[in-house]
């Protein structure tokens, strides 16, 4: 007798939380073995329209949970549930609700998995293990990286719950570059001083000017949105295309789509940088990103902006081993529905 499918539940609370866990939701509903279900936390919801139309764009249905409930422990039901899937589950503040229902889905014995959000995840993760609670309390995080490109330093107890998956994303469309240059930031980091916030914004608004023939894009992070305040200023450029950060989340496409707009790319030390090797357009960035972003180029003054943006066509000598260094190669999507469907559970795990 044919076993029934386990129930897999897919918690959404975050924007990235979707373009992350997009292209393994659609797998998981293709997967005869396992029961899809999937919330949308009523906050993102509001914030971000594009996400329940995305779903339902691909055909996934959807329940919607209030985000009191993930964090009060009511909400979403457990029962029937085998296992939890999330993304941008951490103790950071910002993935409190979250980290709430993975702590109680751990509680209830069923098996809990996320997935690597962004490029200096595994860092970041590293640097927050001490000696308290780990730093993720799912089961499995499944990640990007070969498994031999792994950081040396991690931390044992975070290295023992890594599954080097790879990436799963959708592949962007094919498309001609609308742009001469697209600009990416996320500059209300907290890494970021206020510094080299202005120069950032000096800098842009300085190639506009030396190079007003440019079609330039420029977004605004979806979340942090800084650049919002320079609204005024970015709008006086004619050659300047702005995308505040509230058009930012309601857009339907992710960031390697984006980052295809234009025929090169300039972003602050983000994921971006992946998103646009992955696109196959020529990246730089616009503030030194430590050996994590080594050897993509760092543009340190307005000349370095105005020389990115003239440069011939071709991808920079790096850029290829760059993605290799950070992406294992391969259908990842699929390696992580194979994990599933062969999850022991906690009792033999």
């Amino acid at each position: 007798m044919k076993a029934p499918a386990r129930r897999v539940l897919a918690a959404i609370d975050l924007v990235q939380d979707f373009d992350v866990l997009a292209p393994i939701l659609t797998r998981l509903s293709e997967t005869p073995e396992l029961d899809l279900r999937i919330v949308v936390s009523d906050w993102l919801a509001r914030r971000a329209p594009r996400i329940a139309l995305d779903l339902r764009l691909r055909r996934l249905a959807f329940d919607y949970v209030k985000r009191s409930d993930l964090l009060g422990g009511s909400g979403p039901g457990l029962d029937g549930t085998d296992m939890l899937l999330t993304a941008s589950e951490s103790s950071a503040g910002p993935h409190r609700w979250v980290r709430a229902l993975v702590e109680r889905a751990n509680r209830a014995g069923l098996g809990t998995f996320t997935v690597q959000h962004g490029l200096d995840n595994l860092q970041t993760l590293a640097v927050a293990d001490g000696a308290g609670p780990p730093p993720i309390a799912s089961d499995v995080l499944f990640c990007w990286p070969p498994e031999e490109r792994l950081p040396d330093d991690l931390p044992p107890r975070l290295r023992a719950r890594l599954a080097c998956v790879g990436r799963a994303r959708l592949e962007p469309p094919a498309r001609l570059p609308t742009f001469d240059l697209a600009v990416f930031e996320n500059l209300h980091a907290k890494a970021y001083a206020e510094a080299d916030r202005d120069l950032v914004l000096e800098r842009l608004l300085g190639l506009a000017q030396a190079r007003p023939s440019l079609a330039i894009y420029v977004r605004a992070h979806p979340a942090g949105g800084w650049l919002d305040h320079a609204r005024g200023r970015l709008s006086k450029r004619r050659n300047l295309t702005f995308v505040p950060s509230r058009a930012a989340r309601r857009a339907l496409e992710d960031g390697s789509a984006v980052a295809a707009l234009a025929r090169r790319v300039i972003t602050t030390p983000s994921t971006i940088a992946l998103d646009a090797v992955q696109a196959g357009r020529p990246v730089a960035l616009a503030l030194d990103g430590g050996a994590l972003f080594s050897p993509l180029p760092v543009l340190g003054s307005l000349d370095d902006w105005i020389a990115f943006a003239d440069a011939p066509a071709g991808l920079p000598d790096g850029q290829a081993g760059f993605f290799a260094r950070h992406v294992r190669a391969g259908d990842a999507a699929g390696r992580i529905v194979e994990q599933l469907v062969a999850w022991p559970g906690k009792s033999d795990a």
